[in-house]
């Protein structure tokens, strides 16, 4: 080989790993821009996630409040049962005629009393 064959033998093998090493830039500059996307991608949920959460938060008092409340209502509802339990009890024992209303959204209790008069 000549000393000008062997100096293009030489270029073309520098430029052949010139070529792959800038293939090999542009994959990495590839890889790191999906990264970047993909990281903002992230941050972006995240911050749903964190909105959602914070308006989370801001509900909490109120569903405080109303499990409070429904504590109360159960409450209510349990005497009410327990006087409609004693007033059938009473029923029994003295002959009173009790009628009892209950609506779909709303329980009312209506007591109708008479006395069994034998003349």
């Amino acid at each position: 080989m000549s000393t000008l064959e062997s100096a293009l033998e030489s270029e073309r093998k520098e430029s052949s790993t010139v070529e792959k090493q800038v293939q090999l830039v542009k994959v990495a500059a590839a890889n790191v821009a999906d990264a970047t996307k993909a990281t903002s991608t992230v941050n972006e949920k995240l911050e749903e996630i964190k909105s959602e959460l914070d308006k989370e938060n801001m509900l909490l008092p109120e569903i405080n409040i109303t499990r409070g409340n429904l504590s109360k209502n159960l409450n209510k509802m349990t005497e009410l049962s327990n006087n409609i339990d004693h007033a059938k009890r009473q029923h029994h024992k003295y002959g009173k005629i009790i009628t009892l209303y209950i609506p779909e959204s709303i329980s009312f209790i209506i007591y109708k009393m008479s006395l069994n008069i034998h003349l």
